[in-house]
């Protein structure tokens, strides 16, 4: 029943759902147990989201901000809307709201506080936030490559409202992965990005050792308390030519530099690496 379920959502949902498990095909018997509980769950389901985009929205027209445009006309419209939302939907609609929508999320502190590790982690609070990997690295063989992976990750609502509907800040989560990879002197590659939600239970993280997950993709430390060395593993389908282009990559970072602080001219410390 719940294999049929599954084959039931929409299309790009389902195609979302296997990039990120590194499928090619959406093949539902191969979506882990615990994984197709919360993808099947009602905090998951397109009801639940149209429901909260609807209630956000609604928050927003009831309570303009008194120094920005009017979006009256525009939120009545995505009103219309929201009655069943996918989690790309959704995602997709937050980004059509006006500048009043970073209206109750975690404010950037006026003094730096930072510390590590605690800095490194996903900060579930803002409205956005990114772990971005860039650069270029050789193979075995000398052959140069540069590689781009990002784990970016939006809130869809402020933390208090996501509370209330009684979805976790891991839960409130939208997810894209970027994927690229172009070796010298040949074409650049791009995987597809997928998204995919916090309440498919397929976002997880954790601290001591640091470990971010998404799907199969993950960003991992391999010693406790510290970031490096790091290890970071990542999928793809790239589409763009004739034929589909399978991508992986599976990375090792180290470093000896530490992190401190210094003293710019107006007092505001800078973390240095």
């Amino acid at each position: 029943m719940a294999k049929d379920a599954l084959n039931e959502m929409d299309k790009l949902t389902r195609e979302n759902i296997a990039l990120a498990l590194w499928m090619k095909k959406f093949k539902a018997k191969e979506v882990p147990k615990n994984a197709r509980k919360n993808i099947l769950s009602k905090k998951n389901s397109p009801e639940a989201f149209g429901e909260r985009m609807h209630y956000r929205i609604q928050e927003l027209m009831d309570n303009p901000d008194s120094f920005t445009p009017s979006y009256q006309k525009r939120y009545e419209k995505l009103l219309e809307h929201c009655d069943s939302l996918t989690p790309l939907q959704a995602y997709a609609m937050n980004h059509l709201l006006g500048i009043d929508s970073s209206r109750g999320y975690q404010d950037i502190p006026d003094e730096s506080n930072i510390e590590f590790p605690q800095a490194f982690t996903p900060q579930l609070g803002y409205q956005v936030g990114w772990h971005f990997f860039v650069g270029n690295c050789r193979d075995t063989r000398r052959r140069e490559y540069g590689i781009l992976v990002s784990f970016y990750r939006y809130s869809l609502l402020p933390s208090e409202m996501a509370h209330n509907f009684g979805l976790t800040d891991l839960d409130n989560q939208i997810f894209e992965m970027q994927l690229a990879v172009a070796r010298a002197g040949e074409k650049h590659r791009q995987a597809r990005p997928f998204v995919i939600a916090g309440t498919t239970g397929l976002l997880n993280f954790s601290n001591e050792p640091f470990c971010y997950e998404a799907g199969n993709n993950r960003i991992t430390s391999l010693k406790e308390e510290e970031l490096f060395p790091l290890r970071v593993q990542a999928w793809g389908v790239n589409q763009g030519g004739d034929e589909d282009v399978e991508m992986e990559v599976d990375l090792g970072f180290s470093s000896k530099r530490t992190f401190y602080f210094r003293e710019t001219r107006d007092a505001s410390p800078v973390v240095v690496g």
